[in-house]
């Protein structure tokens, strides 16, 4: 197990573990004056964890541009390929006045997600994830991106936008990743509700910038990059 003391990114490479079980790990915080251990419990389980079916479900990262009053309603379906083992659905940032009913464990296991945005929701943007985790605590997570706007013709634009950049990247054999706001912010500062201005001073600081990175837009590009180059690093590329 290793830390990066600049960016606090934990990687653990458990090949070789020939037996599951539960590892107990520590990382101490210091700031010259205090301080302050933070415990990991690391859980090996065998077999394969669950995944999610697509179709019906949307593809992980999937934006959906929406005006005010229009409906929204797709389904969720995981499944798990280990005999005897069973799935359970649960969900994180639904939207006020959405609806995921949260059906009993099965295998597959599937549920309906719905919305209708009210006006309050204006520009606004709602990142929302599921969750399906089977009966020996594996889990794996999928997440949407919900953005809502009062007229169509904004939404066509985001849309459009976000369209010729996949359809260029499939036309020239390139792989597109999708993060979410919440997972930049917790791979470039390791907290969630991370504001602008602390994602801006963490990219200075990973990057070695002598300043902050201006305008703001560029400080955001740089973030998903860090968070895509972290990404390919814990997976071994």
């Amino acid at each position: 197990m290793s830390i990066n003391s600049t960016t606090g990114l934990v990687t653990w490479n458990n090949l070789g573990l020939s037996t599951t079980g539960t590892w107990q790990a520590q990382v101490m915080v210091k700031d010259g004056k205090a301080n302050t251990p933070v415990d990991f419990l690391l859980k090996i389980v065998s077999g394969t964890p669950p995944q999610f079916v697509s179709p019906p479900t949307p593809d992980d990262g999937t934006a959906f541009a929406l005006k005010i009053g229009e409906s929204i309603g797709f389904n969720v379906k995981a499944s798990d390929t280990d005999a005897g083992d069973t799935v359970s659905l649960n969900h994180a940032g639904l939207p006020s006045g959405a609806s995921f009913p949260i059906p009993a464990p099965a295998n597959p296991v599937e549920s309906t997600f719905t919305w209708t945005p009210a006006e309050a929701d204006a520009g606004t943007i709602n990142i929302v994830c599921f969750t399906a985790t089977d009966n020996k605590e594996r889990a794996v997570q999928t997440w949407f991106g919900f953005f809502y706007f009062t007229n169509a013709k904004t939404a066509f634009i985001v849309g459009q936008a976000r369209g010729v950049v996949l359809l260029a990247s499939a036309k020239h054999n390139v792989s597109v990743a999708i993060y979410t706001p919440l997972q930049v912010k917790i791979a470039v500062t390791g907290y969630g509700r991370a504001d602008k201005n602390q994602i801006s001073q963490m990219v200075k600081t990973v990057l070695k910038l002598k300043s902050i990175p201006k305008p703001d837009d560029v400080a955001d590009a740089l973030a998903v990059a860090i968070t895509h180059a972290f990404s390919q690093k814990m997976r071994g590329f």
